[in-house]
């Protein structure tokens, strides 16, 4: 992949097919983890007004990411950076997304 590594609580589009448009994610894999390997855990996002809880994080502009809907994608399924989730909210994200997996 070239361009830029995804970062953690990046929202990249994702294009699944030429006739669907691109459907925006989520990252939630670490930072790390992204720049060595070719794959990134996504979170999906839902273009609805969810209230905010333990389980999803509000996305300006695109809804609500559903944070225990993950997802493996390879790093060339991404299709464009268009936003990201304030680094102030990083910590609450990522003990929001650990929840469904356990201690």
């Amino acid at each position: 992949m070239t361009g830029p590594v995804p970062r953690f609580g990046d929202i990249w589009t994702i294009k699944h097919s030429l006739v669907l448009p691109p459907e925006p994610r989520l990252i939630v894999s670490a930072d790390d983890f992204n720049e060595d390997f070719h794959v990134v855990l996504t979170a999906r996002i839902k273009d609805v007004d969810l209230p905010e809880d333990d389980l999803t994080e509000p996305i300006r502009g695109y809804g609500a990411a559903l944070l225990y809907m993950v997802e493996w994608l390879p790093r060339t399924s991404l299709h464009e950076l268009v936003a990201a989730v304030p680094a102030d909210r990083h910590d609450l994200l990522g003990q929001r997304v650990r929840l469904p997996f356990g201690p």
